[in-house]
């Protein structure tokens, strides 16, 4: 890719070529003209009026003029000198390559010969020979010329594939320039192990500094302090404390507060952890565009947020190209899942299903199931999945329905085929209260006494029948809540919150305490995986995927292990109006 550094070069090298032709004829300015007869002052000055005209063609010409009668003096150096340089500015490269060397060969002592080196190198290194080339840059001792001769020599390398370098520096294999190409061809393009390999040895040989990312998966680079960037939706222009917001501001807010809370906690832990904030909204694209093309974005290792879900493919799409990992806090929407770099800590309809699906053949056993769902997208995807799983893990799908307020004499139908009443289990993906209420009814006139699970919308019908009834059955909810809270950890951190919020549990909004609760142990979260993982790389690789499990005391579980959305729901036991927690088989 051609870059500002590229050009910057290329210019230089403009430059150097100009700065030759002042100091030839600065130089051929301090020989007295006594040194020289008339006809050949005559002459050379002819020949420096010619060639600051950029009339190369009769600078040439003056030149074989004044060569066929030498005369001898300092300044036949310089003739030489200008016919090399109206050689090389009317592209006759080579046979300018050829005056230059001849000079070095009749003029040892030329004052100029490090801005000879300086040309030669560069007249073989554009054409690949690399062997000349880095010789001639060798015999430069000048500092500052010698430094820019081998940023020239890395230019030309850089142009170079990867397998064409590493060719190359089996033939040179002492050449810490080279080396230094090399290495940074890898970590840019290779996602292939033995390079990875090689770039390690590389650093090692000649004590380069790594590079700060690479493209190679499966390798661990780690920081001693990781940025973990925050872009939440704080519209802080309208922002109100005290007073009512929008309901994206309050969670942002919530989660936020959980987040700084804990990371104050941890950096008195020695827990260090970088942590940036930004207000993202749906109408800032424009702004935030320029953020995510800058290397203030390229520096971060992990993102939670944005909660839009258009701004969120926007940054995911900008975190997969710079390898960083981003987490979205609230979504259920698989399609945000595009990359290998992107996650949703709640979990996604099909993951609920499939979920439910282990869950049932762990704790019960089953072998027969009837699956009945309703027309939302959603319960009819986690309906799908739970059936897949279901028959993945042996289990006869006996009923496979949707039903909804349309249709619900299918229930009856359902319930009242023989073979159906050996089924183990009954999973109802459906919110809706008519199905709801219809099922059960129907689940008593048959006397079917199978488990039943059901979604935690269901509680909350203002339908007293059908609470009194699920209170009497073996009914297990899906649902989002918490199992169970640390309660010595939730009042500590209830106070902090408080003195964040400037609230007090009697105006505080439950609502958001939840979100709070996950800010503060995402920390925690993000900490250790950083630490395991690293950061440049995709967490998909078994190895990686495998660290990506946590418990935390005040939200559910977080597993990534097998999935890129939060393969975890809380499945309660309902017993006497109340929700049980299940102790795992």
């Amino acid at each position: 890719m051609f870059n500002f550094f590229d050009f910057m070069l290329i210019k230089y090298l403009k430059i150097r070529f100009l700065l030759v032709i002042v100091k030839v004829v600065l130089w051929s300015c301090l020989f007295p003209a006594q040194a020289q007869s008339k006809k050949f002052k005559k002459a050379f000055a002819q020949l420096k009026t010619n060639f600051l005209k950029a009339d190369y063609q009769a600078t040439l010409t003056q030149v074989e003029k004044m060569l066929k009668k030498p005369e001898n003096t300092p300044l036949l150096a310089h003739i030489y000198m200008y016919k090399a340089l109206a050689l090389l500015k009317t592209n006759q490269d080579q046979e300018a390559a050829q005056v230059f060397q001849e000079i070095l060969q009749k003029f040892p002592d030329y004052a100029h010969q490090e801005d000879i080196f300086y040309q030669l190198a560069h007249y073989y290194l554009q054409r690949r020979q690399w062997q000349d080339g880095f010789t001639w840059i060798e015999k430069i001792q000048t500092p500052p010329l010698k430094a820019q001769a081998i940023e020239m020599k890395k230019y030309f390398l850089k142009q170079e594939s990867l397998p064409e370098l590493k060719q190359l520096q089996t033939q040179f294999t002492q050449d810490k320039d080279l080396a230094h190409v090399l290495l940074h061809k890898i970590t840019a393009t290779s996602d292939k192990k033995e390079d990875y390999f090689l770039a390690e040895q590389l650093i090692q040989q000649f004590n380069l500094q790594r590079p700060e990312r690479q493209q190679i998966a499966g390798i661990t680079y780690t920081k001693q302090i990781y940025n973990v960037a925050v872009f939440l939706p704080f519209d802080l222009k309208n922002l109100k404390f005290g007073q009512k917001n929008s309901l994206l501001t309050d969670l942002s807010i919530a989660l936020y507060q959980g987040m700084r809370i804990r990371h104050k906690q941890m950096q008195a832990e020695g827990k260090m952890l970088n942590l940036k904030v930004y207000d993202v909204r749906s109408t800032q694209k424009d702004s935030l565009q320029i953020l995510l093309k800058s290397p203030e974005f390229q520096a971060f290792d992990f993102i939670v947020g944005p909660l839009q879900d258009d701004v969120f493919s926007l940054v995911a799409e900008a975190c997969a190209k710079a390898k960083i990992q981003i987490l979205h806090p609230l979504s259920e929407e698989a399609s945000l899942i595009q990359n290998p770099f992107t996650y949703l800590l709640q979990s996604t309809p099909n993951s609920k299903g499939a979920y439910v699906a282990q869950f049932v053949h762990k704790q019960l056993n089953a072998q027969k199931a009837i699956i009945i769902f309703d027309n939302l997208a959603k319960n009819k995807l986690a309906a799908e999945a739970h059936k897949v799983q279901a028959e993945k893990l042996g289990v006869q799908v006996l009923a496979f329905e949707q039903i909804t307020a349309s249709n619900l004499r299918k229930i009856q139908e359902i319930l009242n085929q023989t073979n159906n009443k050996e089924a183990d289990y009954i999973v109802a993906f459906t919110t809706s209260q008519a199905v709801a209420s219809q099922l059960v009814e129907q689940l008593d006139r048959a006397s079917y006494t199978t488990p039943l699970f059901i979604t935690d919308s269901w509680l909350k019908f203002q339908d007293d029948d059908l609470i009194e009834n699920l209170a009497k059955r073996t009914v297990f909810v899906m649902t989002t809540e918490v199992a169970q809270i640390d309660k010595k950890l939730e009042q500590s951190f209830l106070k902090e919150y408080n003195l964040a919020t400037r609230s007090t549990p009697q105006v505080q909004d439950k609502k958001l305490l939840p979100f709070a609760f996950l800010g503060y142990e995402l920390m925690d979260f993000l900490y250790e995986t950083l630490q395991k993982n690293g950061t440049y790389t995709s967490y998909r690789l078994p190895e990686l995927a495998q660290n990506l499990f946590f418990l935390p005391k005040l939200s559910n579980p977080i597993d990534f292990r097998n999935t890129q959305d939060n393969f975890y729901l809380n499945v309660m036991k309902y017993e006497n109006g109340q929700l049980k927690t299940i102790e795992p088989k």
